[in-house]
């Protein structure tokens, strides 16, 4: 599995964006300032050819939490972002899986 930038795209200008909305707390905790911020995570995950094994809703948490950590340690580039998200899905697919057995009851009133 290699994940790649997707062919055409270009997510330099939308990291860009994102970096110059990033802000540092005292404690070192990051924020991004501005509402187009949710928008621009949401672009940078289409523009990555993921797996297809991971669904929709994975692939933004990884996203997210790449782009968290991150921005934690300094500053964005799309290296670093490829480099992290690989790691995130190889972490994803390898883990352990779990069996779960579903048990479900329905109470039907009698007349």
């Amino acid at each position: 599995m290699v994940l790649n930038w997707k062919k055409g795209f270009n997510p330099e200008k939308i990291i860009e964006d994102i970096e110059k909305s990033r802000k540092l707390d005292s404690s070192g905790k990051v924020s991004f300032q501005g509402w187009e911020q949710r928008s621009n995570f949401l672009l940078i995950k289409e523009m990555l050819d993921f797996p297809l094994e991971i669904i929709d809703r994975d692939k933004t948490e990884i996203v997210h939490k790449t782009i968290f950590e991150l921005g934690t340690k300094g500053s964005l580039n799309k290296a670093d972002i490829l480099k992290e998200v690989r790691k995130k899905v190889r972490n994803f697919i390898e883990r352990e899986k779990k069996e779960y057995v579903l048990f479900s009851t329905i109470s039907i009133k009698k007349k």
